[in-house]
């Protein structure tokens, strides 16, 4: 019951902003972009930024309540228990707020700018980035072996993926220079160079984007491995 409230509690924050941004942009959208393709990229923005689990602050609980020293005892792997865990909330969350975006899009707009294909592969793109932005919290989590509280290290994580990502305006509108760098940015997979397929619906995009994602999470995956692998080691030496 817990987690169908919270899930009715995103989507009412969801629709929240789709409509206030929806109201803006009708005033004072760029003029480069249709109205209607703005209001679904921010949709597909929202939709993984809100979908995420913050799973980093179970991981911080489990620190300083006692609990991490007896869940070291049981036959699984921590890490894998956290990544099981999250994926658990976003095969709960996606769908649901999926429905609840796309659906607020359409209604508002009248339009749905993509063939099936697109679509689906927009869809794909979601959930590799919504996997990239899991591990990049639970890696947040682990850095609770050095810092008692992690809520700064993971404010600054949301707000370099709100600017590098993308999140209100396309990054098509931002100056060259800062395109190109933010490319070398796991931000710019997770929200914007993902939603840009709005705009740019080809097959080559799609795989580069599904590409990067593939190669950032593998990056993010064996960083979270020696966070864990350093921290235990000062865990223990501590004598936890």
């Amino acid at each position: 019951m817990q987690r169908y409230l919270l899930t009715v509690g995103l989507s009412i924050f969801l629709i929240s902003c789709l409509t206030v941004f929806a109201f803006l942009w009708e005033q004072t959208g760029p003029s480069q972009f249709r109205k209607d393709e703005l209001l679904w990229y921010l949709a597909f923005n929202e939709w993984i930024l809100i979908a995420t689990p913050y799973i980093h602050f179970e991981i911080q609980d489990e620190f300083y309540n006692g609990t991490f020293t007896g869940l070291l005892l049981k036959p699984i792997s921590y890490i894998g228990a956290k990544i099981a865990s999250g994926l658990g909330h976003l095969l709960f969350n996606l769908p649901i707020l999926a429905l609840v975006s796309f659906g607020f899009a359409f209604l508002w707009t009248g339009s749905f700018p993509f063939t099936l294909a697109s679509f689906c592969g927009a869809l794909i793109l979601g959930f590799l980035a919504s996997l990239l932005a899991l591990f990049a919290v639970i890696g947040i989590g682990l850095l609770s072996f050095w810092v008692a509280d992690t809520f700064s290290i993971f404010w600054f994580w949301q707000h370099c993926v709100f600017l590098c990502g993308g999140l209100i305006l396309p990054l098509l509108a931002y100056p060259p220079l800062v395109q190109k760098l933010v490319t070398f940015t796991p931000f710019f997979y997770i929200l914007g160079g993902r939603s840009q397929l709005v705009f740019q619906q080809d097959l080559w995009y799609f795989f580069w984007i599904a590409g990067s994602l593939c190669v950032w999470m593998a990056i993010i995956l064996f960083g979270i491995k020696k966070l864990f692998q350093n921290g235990l080691r000062r865990w223990n030496a501590h004598g936890g």
